[in-house]
C-alpha cells in the first residue's frame, strides 16, 4: 500500500542469511568437487616434447619433426599476463594520488602565508597596534575629539582582520592545524584583545589551539567543535551559543567567560578553570567536570547536568545553580 513503512529486519537476518550461504557452498564444494584444473590449482600437467625421425631409402637423408605439447592457459595464466600492467597502472594511479596531495598541501600553506603577509603589512603599515594603545589610554576630550580618524582605521583595521580571518578559516576547513595557527597568529600578536575583533560565528571546528590566548574574544556562535583547547586562555570572553562539543578543555581558563547557551556536550573540561563564567542554559550532557573549579560559575538552568558530574568538580558547593537542583545537591536556598 502506498505509504505503508516497511517494517525494519532484526539485526541477526543478514549475517544469518551470509552465514547460511556459506556453509551450504563449502558443503555442495566438499560433496561434489568440481574440476579446478582451469583455475590453475588442480592436477599438473607435464609439457611434453615428441621427436620423430625418419629417413628416405633413395636419398637417405635424415628428417627430423618436433611436436611440442603446451599446457593450455589457465585462469593464473591469464592473471599473471594481466598483473604487469595492472601494476604498473596502480603505480601511476598512487603517483597521481600522492602528487595531488602535495599540490593541495603546497596550496594551503600558501594560503596561510598569503593570509600572515597581509595581516602583518595592516599591522605594520598603518601602526594600528600602537595607535590602538594611545587610544585606549586617552581620556576625556582627547578621546572624544583628536582621536576619530584613528578610531575610524581602528574600525576598519578590525573589519579586515575578521573578514579575512573567517576567509581563511573557511578555506582550511579541513586543514584543523592549520586553521590553529590563523588565530595563534593572532591571539599572540594580541590582534583580536587589542582591535576588538569580532569572530563570531568562526569555523575553528577541530582546530589545534593548545596555549591560545583569546581572553575578552568575542566569539559568540563560533564552533569549536572537536577543538584540542588545552591550557587555552578564554577568560572573559564572550562565548555565548559556542559549539564545545566533544573538544578538549583540560586546564583552560575561562574564567568570567560567558558561556551562556553553549554545547558542552562531551567535552573535557578536566582541571579546567570556570571561576565566575555563566553557564545559563549551557548543554553539559556527558562533559567531565573532573577538579574543575566552579566557585561562583552560574549554573542556573543547565541541560543535561547530573549530581555526580558536579560533584565530581572542585567548589561545586559555591557555585550558583537554580533552588530545586540545590534541593538535590543537599545545598541551603541561595541568599
Amino acid at each position: 500500500m502506498p505509504g505503508r513503512k516497511l517494517s525494519k529486519l532484526p539485526s541477526w537476518v543478514i549475517p544469518g542469511v551470509i552465514s547460511t550461504v556459506a556453509l551450504t557452498t563449502v558443503g555442495l564444494l566438499i560433496a561434489f568437487p568440481p574440476d579446478w584444473g582451469w583455475l590453475g590449482v588442480g592436477e599438473s600437467h607435464e609439457v611434453s616434447q615428441v621427436t620423430t625421425e625418419t629417413i628416405d631409402p633413395q636419398s637417405q637423408q635424415k628428417t627430423v619433426s618436433t611436436t611440442k605439447y603446451e599446457q593450455a592457459k589457465n585462469l593464473w595464466d591469464w592473471l599473471s599476463l594481466l598483473g604487469v600492467p595492472l601494476s604498473l597502472a596502480l603505480l601511476a594511479w598512487w603517483l597521481q594520488q600522492r602528487e595531488k596531495g602535495i599540490a593541495e598541501e603546497n596550496q594551503r600553506e600558501e594560503v596561510l602565508q598569503v593570509y600572515f603577509d597581509h595581516i602583518s603589512t595592516l599591522l605594520i603599515d598603518r601602526n594600528v597596534l600602537a595607535i590602538s594603545t594611545r587610544v585606549k589610554n586617552a581620556t576625556g576630550l582627547a578621546k572624544l575629539g583628536d582621536f576619530n580618524e584613528q578610531n575610524e582605521l581602528l574600525e576598519a583595521a578590525a573589519y579586515v582582520i575578521r573578514a579575512r580571518t573567517l576567509s581563511i578559516l573557511r578555506r582550511l576547513k579541513n586543514d584543523p592545524v592549520r586553521k590553529g595557527s590563523a588565530l595563534l597568529f593572532l591571539g599572540e600578536a594580541e590582534v583580536i584583545d587589542k582591535l576588538n575583533v569580532n569572530l563570531g560565528g568562526a569555523d575553528l571546528e577541530g582546530a589545534h589551539l593548545s596555549y591560545v590566548n583569546l581572553e575578552g574574544a568575542y566569539l559568540e556562535g563560533a564552533s569549536f567543535k572537536g577543538a584540542y583547547l588545552k591550557d587555552a586562555s578564554f577568560e572573559g570572553a564572550k562565548l555565548f551559543g559556542v559549539n564545545l562539543e566533544g573538544a578538549y578543555l583540560e586546564d583552560a581558563y575561562l574564567m568570567n567567560a560567558k558561556l551562556d547557551g553553549a554545547n558542552l556536550k562531551r567535552a573535557n573540561l578536566k582541571d579546567s578553570h570556570l571561576d565566575g563564567a555563566s553557564l545559563k542554559g549551557a548543554n553539559l550532557e556527558d562533559a567531565n567536570l573532573e577538579s574543575t573549579n566552579l566557585k561562583d560559575a552560574n549554573l542556573k538552568n543547565v541541560k543535561n547536568m547530573s549530581l555526580e558530574q558536579i560533584k565530581r568538580a572542585k567548589n561545586w558547593e559555591k557555585a550558583h545553580y537554580d533552588q530545586d537542583f540545590r534541593k538535590e545537591l543537599g545545598l541551603p536556598p541561595e541568599k
